[in-house]
């Protein structure tokens, strides 16, 4: 598959001589000395293409140069080579999204084995996008009465119900329907189910508040992240590992860590967040002033004697004045879409880690020791 690759490296004889290498085996190649060189010249990832990227580079370093691409919003697939490996590189590499980590002297075969993995899944990613793109023309198409339509049909609503919810007839549910099928160029309903699966999120926000130390998580909080959710949680189960992976400045943190929930058995007393902090006092004494249940007076009666009278088991109290800076955060953020949008891809980028994908690559390689192969 011909392509561009782009070569960075400080050495000028390996830049020369892998340069030639590669255009011998029928690829176009551009030569930079450092990652700076690389930025400056902002390569066109819309065209085939690769990054063939040294580790150890003087200045901006290759790990350094994947971060920048990365929140840029460069699909260029990068293929680490260098003569000094090291696994904790090798794994920060490959978690971050690299295609290939080589180590030097790689022959011609590796070489161009790696490259043509790297094109080949470039190429599947830009047809993917670009099936996305045209999905979001056709919806963007849809007048705001057939989006209302689209938006139940996929929920699983039939005409009766649509037309009641949106206060019409189901003569005209049908015809806007119709619609909606010829607009997306769908034949089906499962067509226009996995369309809408791809186009609307899951959620922008992802809670994993369970107590730390209590109630680890499974694999939900990971399925939201590769979804674009950030997420806002404790220091809990899996919620930990995805932090790591992404970085703490990219979630909203809150609540006491799982030493912290240990250390205060035998001496936690929640009357002291009651006594001393007034949003959680107003809070509860709006509970038992039934505030939320006028016309059920005491039914949240369990809420407070779990809280108070029963000793908080789950440390709900001491968490909550930090849940609630954590959610403050989490809205100025997302005034600003732009900055928003940067730690949702940047957390989609990380969540490979968690993929089956990974998890199965790992096996074959490490267990099963079994070597990929292109197919056809």
């Amino acid at each position: 598959m011909p392509g561009l690759v782009h070569v960075v490296d400080d050495d000028d004889s390996f830049r020369t001589a892998i340069a030639r290498r590669l255009k011998l085996a029928g690829y176009d190649v551009a030569t930079y000395a450092s990652a700076q060189d690389l930025l400056d010249a902002a390569p066109d990832d819309a065209q085939p293409g690769c990054i063939l990227l040294d580790v150890w580079i003087p200045g901006l370093s290759g790990p350094d140069l994947q971060t920048r691409l990365v929140a840029s919003g460069s699909t260029l697939p990068i293929i680490f080579l260098t003569g000094h490996a090291d696994t904790p590189t090798t794994v920060q590499a490959i978690k971050a999204g690299a295609e290939d980590f080589l180590t030097k002297p790689v022959s011609s075969e590796q070489l161009i084995a790696a490259i043509e993995r790297a094109l080949v899944r470039q190429h599947t990613a830009q047809a993917h996008r670009g099936r996305l793109e045209t999905f979001r023309i056709h919806l963007a198409a849809l007048t705001h009465r057939e989006r209302q339509v689209f938006d139940l049909i996929v929920r699983g609503r039939i005409n009766k119900q649509i037309a009641h919810e949106l206060g019409t007839t189901e003569r005209t549910v049908k015809a806007h329907r119709h619609q909606v099928v010829e607009k997306m160029q769908v034949r089906s309903l499962a067509e226009l189910v996995s369309i809408a699966e791809r186009l609307i999120p899951a959620s922008d926000v992802s809670e994993q508040i369970s107590t730390a130390g209590y109630e680890a998580s499974g694999t939900g909080n990971m399925k939201l992240m590769m979804n674009g959710a950030l997420t806002i949680g404790t220091r809990d189960g899996a919620t930990i590992e995805m932090a790591a992976a992404a970085g703490e400045e990219n979630f909203f943190l809150f609540g006491l860590s799982a030493e912290e929930v240990a250390n205060s058995r035998g001496s936690y007393n929640p009357q002291w967040h009651y006594d001393n902090d007034p949003e959680t006092r107003a809070a509860l004494d709006l509970i038992a002033a039934n505030h939320f249940s006028p016309n059920e007076p005491g039914v949240f009666n369990p809420i407070l004697d779990a809280l108070l009278a029963h000793g908080d088991h789950y440390r709900h109290l001491a968490d909550l004045r930090s849940y609630s800076e954590a959610h403050t955060r989490l809205g100025e953020l997302y005034k600003d879409q732009q900055e928003w949008s940067r730690k949702a891809v940047l957390n989609i980028a990380a969540s490979r880690t968690f993929s089956s994908d990974r998890t199965i690559a790992e096996y074959a390689r490490d267990i099963w020791h079994a070597e990929p192969c292109l197919v056809d």
